[in-house]
C-alpha cells in the first residue's frame, strides 16, 4: 500500500482584525514591542511588521504571541471577540481578587 502524502500550506493569519487584536492586547497589557519580541526571542522590527501586516504570522508565531501576552487564541481569530470588554473584565476581576486576598490575608 501506497503512502499518500499531504502537502499543507495554511493561508496566513494576519488578517486587520488579528493584527489590531494582537496590538491592543499588548498594549493593555501594559507590554512594549521591545519586552515582547525579548520573550519570543525575535526583533522588535518584527513585532511591527507583523503588527502592521508587513510580515506574514504564521501559525507558531501567532501561538507564541497569544501565549506571551496571555490572551486565548481563540479571542484573537473569533469574529464575536470584544477584546476591549474582555480585558475590562479581567482587569476587573484581578481587581477584586486582589482586593478579596488583601481582605482575607489576616484570616490566616
Amino acid at each position: 500500500m501506497e503512502e499518500k502524502t499531504i502537502s499543507y500550506n495554511p493561508e496566513p493569519l494576519t488578517t486587520d482584525l488579528v493584527r489590531k487584536r494582537i496590538r491592543a492586547s499588548r498594549i493593555s497589557s501594559g507590554v512594549s514591542q521591545a519586552a515582547l519580541a525579548k520573550m519570543l526571542h525575535v526583533s522588535r522590527p518584527k513585532i511591527s511588521r507583523i503588527e502592521s501586516g508587513e510580515c506574514n504570522l504564521d501559525f507558531d508565531d501567532f501561538l507564541d504571541i497569544s501565549h506571551a501576552l496571555g490572551i486565548s487564541p481563540g479571542i484573537l481569530v473569533s469574529e464575536t471577540s470584544n477584546l476591549t470588554t474582555t480585558m475590562k473584565n479581567i482587569t476587573e476581576i484581578l481587581n477584586a481578587l486582589s482586593f478579596l486576598i488583601f481582605l482575607l490575608k489576616d484570616s490566616f
